[in-house]
């Protein structure tokens, strides 16, 4: 087997069982945000939705894209966590699931 075909058998086992926890631990009732909104929610619920676009200060980025390189992570992973930590805090739930649409990855 070469190198490659080896590597890449090795990364699918690897996947395959990734996939497997989650379905695990995404098994079953999940939790729901009880976050205040301004609106009741609908019962049914209907994906519609808006986006909001900002400017972050030019300083926080910076600060951001540092510490991603020193903890070997993205800006994006650091920026999900902060936005987690803040649902948290206004929920006082410490389980918060996020539903990410990403789109291929550049392997170095």
């Amino acid at each position: 087997m070469s190198d490659y075909t080896s590597l890449s058998f090795d990364a699918n086992k690897g996947r395959e069982q990734l996939w497997e926890y989650w379905r695990e631990q995404l098994s079953g009732e999940l939790p729901v945000l009880d976050l205040l909104t301004d609106r009741p929610r609908l019962a049914v619920q209907s994906y519609n939705a808006v986006s909001v676009t900002f400017t972050l200060p030019a300083t926080l980025v910076r600060q951001v894209s540092q510490l991603s390189q020193a903890s070997d992570t993205t800006s994006f992973m650091i920026f999900l966590a902060a936005f987690q930590v803040l649902l948290h805090r206004y929920t006082g739930q410490n389980d918060i699931l996020a539903r990410l649409c990403l789109g291929p990855t550049r392997h170095d």
